[in-house]
C-alpha cells in the first residue's frame, strides 16, 4: 500500500470513522424504526381511502420474444 493510503487509514482510525458502519454491518435495527413504521399507514389503508393511483395496464408486451409483424395474424 502507498504511504498516502496508510496515512488515510491511520487518520480514520484516529478520528473514529473507521467504526461508523459497524451497526449497519451488524444488521442492528435503529431504536426509532419500529415506532416510525408502526405510525405509517399500510397499503391496504391507502387503497381503502382511495389514495392509491389506479392500476395501469403495462404498455410493454409480456410476450417474449416479440412475434415479428409479418408472423402475426390480422
Amino acid at each position: 500500500m502507498h504511504p498516502a493510503g496508510l496515512a488515510k487509514i491511520t487518520a480514520i482510525h484516529a478520528d473514529g470513522s473507521w467504526n461508523n458502519l459497524d451497526a449497519v454491518e451488524g444488521l442492528e435495527t435503529p431504536p426509532d424504526l419500529p415506532s416510525a413504521l408502526a405510525a405509517m399507514p399500510t397499503a391496504a389503508d391507502l387503497d381503502a381511502d382511495g389514495l392509491q393511483p389506479p392500476r395501469i395496464r403495462p404498455s410493454i408486451s409480456t410476450r417474449w420474444p416479440p412475434v415479428p409483424l409479418k408472423c402475426r395474424r390480422l
